[in-house]
């Protein structure tokens, strides 16, 4: 249903998730009670997040000068 409503609209993405479909729902062969641990991009968002908390707290720290003397 979500192939078919969206194909003409976003094609590229449309392909790849019907290319990679056994990927996508392999959480399945998990038992239900583990679904929505193996499922999460949580682990990866974390890391993510904590690079873009640390380059936002640094960005535009410092000279020119402080940062040939690093």
């Amino acid at each position: 249903m979500f192939l078919k409503t969206y194909r003409d609209k976003y094609p590229k993405a449309c392909a790849c998730l019907e290319k990679d479909k056994a990927q996508l729902f392999t959480f399945y062969n998990f038992p239900a009670i583990h679904w929505q641990h193996v499922r999460t991009t949580n682990p990866i968002e974390s890391t993510f997040a904590t690079i873009r908390h640390r380059t936002r707290q640094t960005k535009g720290c410092g000279s020119v000068a402080a940062t040939k003397n690093f």
